[in-house]
């Protein structure tokens, strides 16, 4: 009974997120063959990797801790012998390949200890815990630290045994700060939704997750505040339809209630808190002089396009609440609400594509780039039109989360390589032809796609049902 129910639960990242595990590993076990070749390649590859399989584990393990699985019988065992299970292919396996390989057991050590931290770190951020953030900020940090002192690190890491020690127990730590939370029985509060649509509290159960999303720091602090702004300009866009009642007006309503943080207030304080993150970015690490200026300027529209992450999931968890704005507006027919909400959603190209152009100028002035015009009008070309796409492919797209990951990781990947096409083509062929043949590229591409997108969407029937995923 124990070996069938271990099965089953190793089987269940496999279950829920099927690509991505079945990608993950088999980009694992082709790092594996690096070993042989070279220590420094490959034990950080592979590490890269495992912390890839443990954030897809976290997200597996986020969903499964709730209070009626944590009260089954022998359920914390069983998930220990999985974890187990999982450390032996993971952790002890490479590090016995490598020892079996080399002969080398200070390099195997090594490996494993780099393994155990990386799965420890992978959890963490599959879990939603804020701390993964530190360690993007103590990359940049070793970047700025002198040469003498790489050299030393770099000399403990190969030969003291004290290096996977520490590493070890850091991930041990790391994984009880994890662990211990989810293993605890308690009612949770529902976390809100992501486009925070307005149910008088008659919120969706959240059926992706056994615990609410965690916020750190600056999360906190700024969630009031949005939705500050947010109260007000539902408060301003009511009071203009009471005063001039009108098609625009009541619009306004209605995307003030599907998109509440989406005013100007909402936007300046994102774009305020984005710029001083990415000035805090390029003052600590210092690209040289070889840097690809458009492959770090592509990063403006990938910033501006992760906007819809959220719309994807608020698709599927503001479905209830949906139920209340359908009543509210008592239309003739599906049709017509379906046409209300698809065109109360069109705000968001003009959001995202205003994101991607000033986060594009911030880019170029922390660049010093030598054309930033080029850069800024690509951002332009590319935002409206990868915005017209993104909003099409969430609207009539997959409903499930491994499909919503797999269509915004391929909405923003395309999006990045179309940039530095459109930005390739000014460099190659001028400002104007460049310009007009990247327009003739994203544009049709983007409105063809929102056409086909809404059409289909006014097809089917509003669904008020709570998601099961």
């Amino acid at each position: 009974m124990n070996r069938r129910a271990i099965g089953k639960l190793a089987a269940l990242p496999f279950v829920r997120m099927p690509a991505g595990m079945i990608l993950v590993g088999v980009v694992w076990l082709g790092s594996l063959i690096l070993i042989p070749a070279t220590h420094a390649i490959a034990i950080p590859f592979v590490g890269m990797v495992t912390w890839l399989a443990g954030m897809l584990l976290g997200m597996t393990l986020r969903t499964l801790m709730r209070t009626d699985t944590l009260l089954l019988p022998d359920f914390a065992r069983i998930l220990g012998q999985t974890g187990l299970l999982y450390a032996l292919v993971m952790i002890v396996a490479p590090a016995l390949f490598l020892f079996g390989v080399t002969g080398d057991a200070q390099h195997a050590l090594l490996m494993a200890a780099v393994q155990l931290l990386a799965v420890a770190l992978g959890l963490a951020s599959g879990t939603g815990l804020r701390i993964t953030l530190f360690v993007w900020i103590i990359f940049p940090l070793v970047g700025l630290l002198p040469a003498d002192v790489h050299a030393i690190l770099l000399h403990a890491l190969t030969t003291s045994y004290w290096v996977p020690l520490l590493a070890a127990l850091l991930a041990a730590l790391l994984l009880r700060f994890i662990l211990r939370p989810l293993l605890t029985v308690s009612d949770r509060e529902d976390d809100d939704s992501p486009m925070q649509a307005i149910a008088d509290g008659r919120k969706p159960a959240n059926m992706a997750s056994g615990m609410p999303q965690q916020r750190g720091f600056i999360g906190r602090k700024l969630k009031p505040i949005l939705d500050a702004t947010a109260q007000r300009n539902l408060e301003r866009s009511v009071a203009r339809l009471r005063k001039r009642p009108g098609a625009a007006a009541r619009m306004s309503v209605i995307r003030a209630v599907l998109l509440p943080h989406d005013n100007l207030q909402g936007i300046a304080i994102n774009v305020l808190v984005t710029t001083l993150v990415a000035g805090l970015y390029f003052t600590l690490i210092h690209h040289g002089d070889g840097m690809n200026v458009g492959f770090i300027a592509s990063y403006a529209v990938l910033i501006g396009m992760s906007r819809f992450a959220a719309v994807g999931r608020g698709m599927v968890k503001m479905q209830p609440n949906l139920a209340d704005l359908y009543l509210t507006l008592a239309p003739q027919t599906h049709a017509e609400f379906q046409a209300t909400i698809a065109d109360a959603l069109l705000k968001l190209v003009a959001v995202t594509t205003f994101n991607c152009v000033i986060y594009s100028v911030l880019i170029a002035v922390l660049l010093h780039a030598g054309a930033p015009a080029e850069l800024v009008l690509t951002a332009l070309i590319v935002g409206v039109g990868a915005s017209f796409g993104a909003l099409a492919a969430h609207l009539v797209g997959p409903t499930t989360q491994t499909g919503r990951i797999l269509v915004q990781m391929a909405l923003l990947i395309g999006a990045m390589l179309i940039y530095n096409l459109v930005l390739w083509l000014m460099h190659r062929f001028g400002v104007l032809t460049g310009g007009l043949a990247g327009i003739v590229i994203c544009l049709p591409f983007g409105l063809g796609a929102w056409q086909y997108a809404r059409r289909e969407y006014l097809t089917r029937r509003p669904c008020f049902d709570a998601p099961l995923d």
